[in-house]
Formats: structure tokens, C-alpha cells, sequence
């Protein structure tokens, strides 16, 4: 996530230290949205921080693209924010997905990636996971529910996420 010079921000998170380990063996593989391409203007970060929500991010984007890694803020996950958050409404939301008193809520939940639960390679799991999970667990102890990454339906038709 970008913070676009002038906007302001919700929390003043620190700036990411440099790393003094000593550099491991194997590079991190690239992660979508930390390469030039996405950070540069004419080979000049374009934002004044990028937030990222782990140390491991931020080795990341020194080996994807050394020149924006001082603009690297540590500002935690938001999503694990809003699910803290949301803690209150933790009733409200079981409500709403079906769950009942006594039920245990199973979520699945994928990335976009070809590895992901809902790749996009020959193996995707969570089509046949889905049913599966609801053959075997009993009904009435479960209720199990996926969340998947807004990007899948780019990837896959909404037909092909519904089946």
C-alpha cells in the first residue's frame, strides 16, 4: 500500500531499519506490486512511503527494487486491524454467515497466486476442497465459508467461481 505525498495518514508507523543480518543464501521471490515498474518514475520512487505490513516485505523490495527501499514503512498488517477491530460485531457477523450458536465457522481463504488454494495450474484445491470439507464435517457443528482474493475474478470467470 502507497502513501501518495500530501495524503495524510491514520498512524505514524516507523521507518523500516536497515538490515544488518547478513544476507541469506536464497533470494526472495518476487512479490507482485514491489518491482520498478510499479514503484519508479523514471527511476525515482514516486511515493513518499510504502507500507508494508512485515520485515520479510522489506527484504523483498531491496532485492526487487533497491531504489525504493527507503521508503519502506513498517505499518503492520490492516486486514489483521480490521479483524481485531471487528471484534465487537464477532455476533452480528456469525448472524450473517449462517453460523449458529454452537457451530464452529471454517474459513478458507485464497490468494491469487498459481499456488494458491484457487491457482490458477491443474491442481486447484479449493474446488474440490469446498465440497469435500462440507461432505465430512457434520452440518450441524460447522459451517464453512471461502474468502477469496478480489483478483481471482480477473483470472477465472464468474461461472468458473461459482461451480
Amino acid at each position: 500500500m502507497a502513501t501518495i505525498k500530501g495524503w495524510p495518514s491514520r498512524a505514524e508507523p516507523s521507518r523500516a531499519e536497515p538490515s544488518r543480518a547478513e544476507p541469506s543464501r536464497a533470494e526472495p521471490s518476487p512479490v507482485f506490486g514491489l518491482s520498478a515498474e510499479w514503484l519508479l518514475a523514471d527511476g525515482v520512487p514516486f511515493v513518499d512511503a510504502l507500507v508494508l505490513s512485515h520485515p520479510e516485505q522489506v527484504e523483498r523490495l531491496r532485492a526487487a527494487c533497491p531504489e525504493a527501499a527507503p521508503a519502506a514503512v513498517l505499518g503492520g498488517d490492516p486486514c489483521f486491524d480490521r479483524l481485531l477491530a471487528a471484534r465487537p460485531y464477532r455476533e452480528r457477523f456469525r448472524r450473517a454467515l449462517g453460523v449458529r450458536r454452537g457451530q464452529r465457522l471454517v474459513l478458507l481463504n485464497s490468494t491469487w497466486n498459481p499456488e494458491s488454494l484457487f491457482g490458477d495450474g491443474g491442481d486447484d484445491v479449493l474446488p474440490s476442497l469446498l465440497p469435500r470439507l462440507t461432505a465430512e464435517l457434520p452440518a450441524d457443528e460447522y459451517r464453512v465459508a471461502a474468502v477469496l482474493h478480489p483478483n481471482i475474478w480477473h483470472g477465472h470467470g464468474p461461472g468458473q467461481i461459482r461451480m
